[in-house]
């Protein structure tokens, strides 16, 4: 999954583990800057049957679409 198309409003099938479908809500980001450093996303996602879930990218198969807001 290319986390550079993943935004806030986006419809996801979800990998079989986690459920069919999600959008997601919140988008988190934290890094360590400098030689060494990293980035961790994680995903805010709430399934057709109200559950919230903490996830990363690797729990998303693929973009179904965008949320009609």
């Amino acid at each position: 999954m290319d986390e550079c198309m993943l935004k806030v409003g986006s419809v996801v099938k979800l990998k079989q583990r986690y459920g069919s479908t999600g959008i997601i809500l919140e988008i988190q980001k934290a890094e360590l800057a400098g030689e060494g450093g990293w980035i961790s996303m994680n995903y805010v996602v709430m399934t057709p049957e109200g559950q919230i879930l903490n996830m990363s990218s690797s729990c998303i198969e693929h973009i179904i679409g965008e949320s009609s807001q």
